[in-house]
């Protein structure tokens, strides 16, 4: 803290030479309201648990050189994820990242004490109920784990104070250089006045099947992630983009490189020189599946294939980030210079925010609405595939799966991968008939969204297709919070 006074008393010795030992020494009270600390715990997926993630209370996934993303056996993969970036423009970012050493460069998002500052966790949850034909049904049973983080308005700028002239002036200048001052740069209070936001997340991992275990081998690949965006103190925050980055080290890790799919709305990294143990081809691919996507939903809306990093002397930096995020191109780009034998990470822009002005009271101690503006979700997989894992087969067929089961893609009642009459027919055959029920999951025939698959389903359906009423509706069907 800095502290300004024209008090007298607080520079001279005034008051000793009036009462002696008796006077009180000036004295400046400072209230320091304070947050959590960084933590992190362990998201065991797959069959018996055998897969397993960090979870950090912040946007960060997993510190460099660790190994402590496991994969059907294997932890050598994924080097490094620092995560999820914010971006408003070229000079505004905001991160919770480390270093190659593990050491702490950009603390911009900071844990939030509401609800809680620790891990809130629940094992065996039923996220959804499963079947092959819709003859009878097995619950997905799963583990959550819910914690909030918020923007701590970080500012990556100088400050240079003139007191030559009165009043003072103050020039601003744009400044990455974390050996400025160290790797912590200074903090700015003028942030939060336009851009101040937080975010409740719940992170979902299957564990078992019930009865028969339908599909259960397709959900060992991948954890899901789901973010609901706030933001804070009735300010308007448009054009906020969020995207991941991550270093995979598949194989010859000197010449990954990135693929991206936007009908399947997923980006993944893989080694295309290396022989697989499927049959002489390469064999694993790491990326991410933004959530939600299909009609109605935009997808990931890029992947980036580049060496980026915030250590070293490795260019683009951070301020090359927005340029990355704001292209609306949803088509895979690949950053130039670095051709095949440099070490490449995988960038990936997952969505555009647009969060609106609401009217803060301050009658709250946490100062969002009462509903997220904005959410958005991905499933962060590594998969061993069947195929040469460039060939897109190889994460489709996941990437519907986990969409479906996350609550979209309603309406298409019997898996066919179309909404028509058929699926009104056979609706109509389970509600009335006890004919076969929706699947891969029975929520896809809640098309009214109100918990249950009934009659005011198939009225629904039939506005939709003879009428044209409105499209199905689809949310979030995993439930959010730990109860």
């Amino acid at each position: 803290a800095e502290i300004h006074s024209d008090d007298p008393d607080y520079f001279l010795d005034s008051a000793y030479m009036d009462y002696g030992d008796d006077a009180a020494d000036p004295t400046v009270l400072l209230t320091v309201l304070g947050g959590c600390v960084y933590g992190n715990t362990t998201l065991n997926f797959g069959d018996g648990g055998a897969n397993h993630i960090p979870v950090w209370n912040s946007t960060h996934i997993m510190e460099a050189n660790t190994g402590d993303y496991n994969i059907d056996g294997n932890s050598s993969y994924l080097y490094g994820c620092d995560g999820l970036f914010y971006s408003i423009d070229t000079h505004r970012v905001v991160m919770h990242a480390l270093d190659g050493s593990g050491n702490p460069t950009w603390e911009g998002i900071l844990p939030d004490p509401f609800p809680t500052c620790d891990f809130a966790e629940a094992n065996n949850v039923v996220l959804a109920q499963i079947s092959d034909d819709g003859s009878a049904y097995s619950n997905v049973l799963g583990t959550m784990i819910n914690y909030a983080y918020v923007d701590s308005v970080e500012d990556h700028r100088i400050y240079t104070i003139d007191n030559s002239v009165t009043p003072p002036e103050t020039t601003i200048t744009w400044h990455w250089d974390p050996d400025y001052i160290g790797w912590r740069l200074p903090y700015a209070a003028d942030l939060t006045e336009d851009w101040a936001f937080k975010a409740l997340v719940t992170e979902y991992a299957v564990t078992d099947i019930t009865g028969p275990k339908y599909g259960f081998s397709y959900f060992w690949d991948f954890t899901i992630s789901r973010h609901a965006v706030y933001s804070r103190y009735g300010y308007a925050i448009p054009g906020l983009y969020v995207g991941m980055i991550a270093d995979w080290d598949v194989d010859n890790y000197h010449d990954n490189i990135s693929a991206y799919s936007e009908e399947f709305s997923v980006g993944w990294m893989y080694d295309p020189t290396s022989t697989g143990s499927g049959g002489g081809w390469p064999d694993f691919g790491g990326g991410i599946v933004k959530i939600p996507f299909g009609p109605g939903y935009t997808p990931l809306i890029n992947t980036v294939d580049a060496t980026t990093a915030w250590y070293g002397d490795e260019e683009p930096g951070f301020d090359s980030i927005y340029v990355w995020m704001s292209r609306q191109e949803t088509q895979f780009m690949n950053y130039q210079p670095y051709p095949i034998g440099t070490d490449r990470r995988m960038w990936n822009t997952i969505a555009e925010l647009n969060l609106p002005e609401w009217e803060y009271t301050g009658e709250n101690s946490d100062p969002v609405p009462d509903e997220a503006f904005e959410t958005f979700g991905y499933a962060f997989f590594g998969k061993f595939t069947d195929h040469h894992a460039a060939n897109l087969d190889n994460y489709s067929g996941m990437a519907t799966l986990v969409n479906k089961f996350c609550g979209f893609g309603r309406g298409d009642v019997n898996d066919d991968g179309k909404m028509n009459l058929v699926d009104i027919v056979y609706l109509n055959s389970f509600v009335y008939s006890g004919g076969n029920g929706p699947f891969p999951f029975k929520h896809l025939g809640d098309v009214d969204n109100d918990g249950d698959v009934d009659n005011a389903d198939i009225t629904y359906m039939i506005d939709w297709y003879f009428n044209d009423g409105p499209n199905p509706l689809s949310d979030w069907a995993l439930p959010q919070f730990v109860q």
